[in-house]
C-alpha cells in the first residue's frame, strides 16, 4: 500500500500540467478523465515521496463505444444452425496480440474466434474492430435464445452482449386481409414458429414494418405495394421458411378522368357524368366533393352506377355551392380510393360572354355546325 506521505499524480501523456490525485494509503484513486474523448487517453501514474519518483505506469483508455449491433444471421432453424456467426458492432479490441473471448449461454461454453475484421489501430499495440466471426459451439438442436457475451482483453471488466435465436421451422396458416388497395397496407399473419427476428416478404418484397405479437401471430406493413398477386413467405433464416402461395391480391386504385359538364351553374341541381375506370367489385361505395385545394370534409353526393356501363357514374351536383373549382373523390366496392383535383367549376353567373362563332359563315342549302367560344363564365 502507499504511505500517507506519498502522493499519487495522474497526467495525460504529453500534458504539461499534471492532474493531482489525493494522497492516501490505498492502491486506488479517481483520475479526472474527460467523459467524451476522440482518441485513446493515456494516464501516467507516478509515486513520489518528495525525493524519489517511481517510473511512470501507463493506463490506456480506449474511447470507442463497445457494443454488438447485430448478429448475422440473427435466427436459425433448429437442426439448421450455421457453423459460424458474424457479430457486427464497435470496440472489439485486440490488445498486444490478445483477442476477445466469446461465451455462449446456454450451453455455457466458449466459442472459438475465427477472425476479426474492420480493424483500425487506435494506439500502439491496440486495434479496435467492427466485426467478429465466431464458431457456433453447439449442435443447434436446442430451441430458444442463446446469449452471446464478448469480453475484451482489458484490465477492467469490459463486455457486450447479444442474442442468437434458434427457432422451430415456421408455418403460415393464414394471411388477412386477402386483398388490399395499392398504397400503404397492413396484414395479420397467423401460424406458428414465429420469433422476434422472423422476416416477412410478399414475393421478393420485404415488409417495411414488422410486429411480433406471439409465436403464433405477426403483423406486416408495406408502404407501397404494386398491384398484383403475392405469395407470402416467413423466414427464420436460410433454409428455414414457409410460403403461402397466392395469399394476397393488391388491387389497382380506380381513376377519375373528367366530369361532364365541366362548368356547373350554382343556382340549380345538375346531373353530371363522372368518367372513371378500374372500378373494383363492380360497384361504387361513395362519391364526394369539396372545394379544390381544401383539406376540409367532403360533401356526399347522390349517385348511381351501372356495372353494364362501367366507365360512368351519374351524380347529382347540388344547388347552392360556392363558386370556384371543386375536386371529386370516389371509393369503389373494395374501398380503393381516387380523386381528381380540379374536376369541375361552379359559377354563379347566368350570362355567357360570347367571344366568337366558328365558322363565322354558313350555307343556306344545308345545316352548318358551329362552335361558340365564350370568355365566361
Amino acid at each position: 500500500s502507499l504511505g500517507y506521505q506519498w502522493q499519487v499524480v495522474s497526467a495525460p501523456a504529453g500534458a504539461t500540467d499534471p492532474l493531482q490525485g489525493s494522497a492516501a494509503a490505498t492502491r486506488t484513486f479517481d483520475a479526472p478523465v474527460p467523459s467524451s474523448l476522440d482518441d485513446p487517453y493515456v494516464i501516467e501514474l507516478k509515486v513520489s515521496d518528495g525525493m524519489l519518483e517511481s517510473p511512470p505506469a501507463r493506463v490506456t483508455l480506449v474511447t470507442d463505444l463497445f457494443e454488438i449491433t447485430s448478429v448475422e444471421p440473427a435466427m436459425a432453424c433448429v437442426g439448421n444452425v450455421p457453423a459460424q456467426l458474424t457479430l457486427l458492432g464497435n470496440g472489439f479490441l485486440r490488445v498486444n496480440g490478445f483477442e476477445p473471448t466469446v461465451q455462449f449461454a446456454p450451453p455455457g461454453v466458449q466459442a472459438s474466434l475465427v477472425s476479426m475484421g474492420g480493424c483500425t489501430q487506435v494506439h500502439p499495440g491496440i486495434e479496435s474492430c467492427t466485426e467478429l466471426v465466431i464458431e457456433v459451439p453447439f449442435g443447434g438442436d436446442t430451441v430458444g435464445a442463446h446469449a452471446i457475451t464478448v469480453t475484451n482483453p482489458a484490465g477492467e471488466a469490459c463486455s457486450a452482449s447479444a442474442v442468437f435465436l434458434v427457432g422451430p421451422p415456421p408455418f403460415v396458416a393464414s394471411v388477412t386481409p386477402a386483398w388490399a388497395c395499392e398504397g400503404p397496407s397492413s396484414f395479420a399473419i397467423e401460424g406458428f414458429g414465429f420469433g422476434q427476428t422472423t422476416a416477412v416478404s410478399f414475393n421478393t418484397t420485404p415488409a417495411d414494418h414488422l410486429g411480433y405479437l406471439s409465436p403464433f401471430e405477426l403483423t406486416a406493413g408495406f408502404d407501397d405495394l404494386a398491384p398484383g398477386l403475392y405469395d407470402v413467405t416467413v423466414s427464420n433464416g436460410a433454409g428455414c421458411s414457409s410460403t403461402r402461395p397466392n395469399a394476397v391480391t393488391i388491387l389497382q386504385n380506380p381513376s377519375v378522368y373528367f366530369v361532364d359538364p365541366e362548368v356547373i351553374y350554382s343556382g340549380i341541381f345538375v346531373q353530371a357524368t363522372v368518367y372513371v375506370s378500374g372500378i373494383n367489385g363492380a360497384s361504387v361505395s361513395w362519391l364526394g366533393i369539396r372545394p379544390a385545394g381544401s383539406s376540409g370534409a367532403y360533401q356526399d353526393l347522390p349517385y348511381t352506377y351501372d356495372p353494364l356501363r362501367p366507365n360512368q357514374v351519374q351524380a347529382i351536383i347540388p344547388a347552392g355551392l360556392a363558386a370556384g373549382p371543386y375536386e371529386i373523390s370516389l371509393h369503389d366496392a373494395r374501398n380503393c380510393a381516387t380523386r381528381l383535383a380540379s374536376a369541375f367549376t361552379v359559377t354563379d353567373q347566368q350570362t355567357v360572354a360570347i367571344a366568337a362563332i366558328e365558322p363565322p359563315f354558313g350555307w343556306t342549302g344545308a345545316a352548318t355546325d358551329v362552335t361558340l367560344l365564350a370568355t365566361g363564365p
